[in-house]
């Protein structure tokens, strides 16, 4: 894939816009920065990526954010710490630089659970469970944290069994879009935040609208499910897991796909058991080494959304190196395209 003569102009135009975005968080600002900066720092065993990389995290340490959210706020900057601490890029107390803002993170989420309109709050904050996990593994001894977890977990079950009963009513095409992006969102925390549990009833309610051609086959959905099957010995949820990705993969037309769609797929197909070469080929192609510098930069803009922010890790640049260092590391297990 890519890029090796390319890697120097795409770590400048990320630095060159790291310090204009005003964001500090995960997806669309300076946190997502450098959690990729300091891999391909390490990649290359580079000093000065790595010096740009910690300056950029103490920014988004220091700059006061009043978002607690996991891709724009303070739960995700803190969930990138807890990464670069746990792989050893930095050495620090996550107490005594973050523990304010997790008070402050738990404060509000405690207040959010008592309000009626707490079912909408999970709706559009599901992904601090990939904080909140993350915090509890690397400090099981805080009490206060499960209960913030059990509350995602089962109000996003009840969410779950909620699009399910508005499928069975006909309901299903207005929610296909909210669906699919629920239900990934929903299957990868289930998967990778081993203090969450999914909703069994709700997700054997989906294998059986797919089974009636109620939602379109999705190889992130297949992927995902897969494992929640192994574990709780279903041979249903087997099935349909393994139906989506073998249908998935048979339409896969990459200049249809967003980069990050395109990263995304291409992640969970080096992860499978069985690697699928020719889509890996097929997804790859167009970011490779012979690819001339004066065109690529073209392929990624028009591979970007105009409204994402082009050097950022959830849709961008960033995401583009982070894949390439996963991709030539020996050792990816830990990397993380949330």
């Amino acid at each position: 894939m890519i890029l090796e003569n390319n890697i120097v102009k795409l770590v400048d135009y990320i630095l060159l816009n790291a310090y204009s975005v005003n964001s500090t968080g995960l997806y669309k600002g300076k946190a997502g920065l450098s959690l990729c900066l300091f891999e391909v720092a390490r990649f290359k065993d580079d000093d000065y990526i790595e010096n740009q990389s910690f300056d950029l995290l103490q920014e988004a340490l220091l700059t006061k954010n009043g978002d607690i959210g996991f891709e724009n706020g303070l739960s995700g900057i803190g969930f990138v710490l807890l990464y670069l601490i746990e792989n050893k890029f930095v050495e620090a107390d996550f107490h005594e630089l973050f523990g304010n803002n997790l008070k402050k993170i738990e404060e509000t989420l405690s207040e959010e659970t008592k309000k009626p309109t707490a079912n909408n709050y999970i709706r559009h904050h599901f992904k601090m469970v990939f904080f909140l996990d993350a915090f509890l593994s690397s400090d099981n001894t805080d009490n206060s944290i499960q209960p913030l977890i059990d509350f995602f977990s089962d109000a996003a079950g009840r969410l779950l069994e909620e699009y399910v009963s508005r499928g069975n009513e006909g309901k299903g095409n207005f929610l296909k879009t909210d669906f699919s992006v629920f239900l990934n969102t929903y299957i990868k925390i289930a998967v990778t935040c081993k203090h969450f549990y999914p909703s069994l009833k709700g997700l054997n309610g989906y294998a059986e609208q797919y089974h009636q051609n109620k939602w379109a086959s999705n190889f992130t959905t297949g992927y995902y499910l897969e494992d929640i099957a192994t574990k709780n010995n279903s041979l249903h949820l087997k099935e349909v897991a393994q139906m989506n990705q073998a249908l998935a993969l048979r339409n896969i037309y990459p200049d249809t796909l967003s980069l990050s769609q395109r990263i995304d797929q291409l992640y969970l197909l080096r992860q499978s058991k069985d690697k699928q070469a020719q889509q890996i080929m097929l997804l790859e192609r167009g970011f490779g080494d012979d690819v001339p510098e004066n065109i690529i930069e073209k392929i990624l803009l028009d591979s970007i959304h105009p409204a994402d922010f082009i050097a950022g890790y959830e849709s961008g640049i960033a995401r583009l190196l982070l894949y390439w260092v996963y991709r030539n590391s020996p050792d990816g297990n830990h990397f993380k395209f949330l």
